[in-house]
């Protein structure tokens, strides 16, 4: 949308909002039904519209959950809401620090990334809820939160419109770009959405066009093909220097006689009584993830046993 075409569109739902203003404020107090019925139409519509001017100066991105061919939902269960926006706030977190730092990201995002995607929800109108930044005044200076957004809608429009094997290059593109990780949590809202037997839907208020909505079957579609990735398990043996033991966040770092890095998690047990900068021979419990859609590889590893070196 054009600034021009925003300007006008803007000008038009001013000249409705106050037209609507004008006509209650005059009309008095309503009789009978058709008054009453009119005059909260009226007033709902007020309601609308000045929630819209909003979402155009915010750039809102609008969440519609509906039942399956409904025009949308008066309310949903608090677990179900709360689980669909919490998966929801996860990808769009973890889809940031993928833009940021690339797509190896994994644990837990850093506090400042966290508090630069985080996002607040306002009740738009009935089963809609417009998702707005709401960073940290400490947030980071650049966040990209409209270019995360919009890997939301590419990967709903590829759940819509995907009907070969192989998605469009596009998507092959994100995912890889986003990472194994990142594409969990997509993955993750989308089987929410699924299994809630919910219709959602994406829209900007600023960009009409790129709206999207998303049958409960292809977001179960759409999370399956994110989620395929093959797994592969194998048992390693290193002699090293242990150069982290961080029993509290349960992660260990062990450097290796050729200066390679091994790192992953650990049971707090096991790292208590570990001395940094000791030698040990650590035995780890390795996964190595492979997505079948775009090649990328990431490897988990968990320590299993930390003996002092002889």
């Amino acid at each position: 949308m054009t600034d021009d075409h925003l300007d006008l569109v803007r000008q038009q739902m001013e000249a409705e909002l106050a037209g609507l203003t004008g006509l209650l404020d005059d009309s008095g107090e309503p009789q009978g039904f058709l008054g009453k019925l009119l005059r909260a139409q009226a007033e709902d519509r007020i309601s609308v519209l000045g929630a819209e001017l909003e979402g155009l100066e915010s750039e809102a991105f609008e969440l519609t959950f509906a039942e399956k061919g409904a025009l949308y939902r008066h309310s949903l269960p608090t677990s179900v809401l709360a689980n669909l926006l919490n998966r929801f706030q996860k990808a769009v977190t973890y889809a940031g620090w993928a833009r940021l730092a690339g797509p190896g990201v994994f644990g837990d995002p850093p506090a400042l990334v966290a508090r630069s995607f985080e996002t607040e929800v306002n009740a738009f109108k009935p089963g809609s809820f417009a998702v707005e930044l709401a960073p940290h005044e400490a947030a980071l200076e650049h966040t990209d939160l409209v270019g995360t957004l919009s890997d939301f809608l590419l990967l709903a429009d590829a759940g819509v419109s995907e009907v070969n094997p192989r998605p469009p290059d596009e998507v092959i593109e994100l995912v890889q770009n986003l990472g194994v990780e990142a594409t969990k949590r997509f993955a993750h809202f989308f089987a929410k959405v699924h299994e809630a037997h919910l219709e959602v839907r994406f829209e900007w208020l600023l960009r009409p066009e790129a709206a999207v909505a998303l049958q409960p079957e292809q977001a179960l579609a759409l999370s399956k093909w994110l989620k395929d990735v093959d797994e592969e398990f194998d048992t390693v043996t290193v002699s090293g220097t242990l150069t982290a033991a961080d029993a509290n966040e349960s992660r260990f770092a062990i450097t290796d006689d050729l200066g390679e890095i091994h790192s992953g998690k650990a049971a707090p047990e096991l790292l208590s009584h570990a001395v940094i900068e000791d030698r040990y021979v650590a035995t780890m419990r390795v996964t190595t993830y492979t997505s079948t859609l775009t090649g990328n590889v990431i490897q988990r590893a968990v320590l299993e046993t930390l003996m002092l070196a002889s």
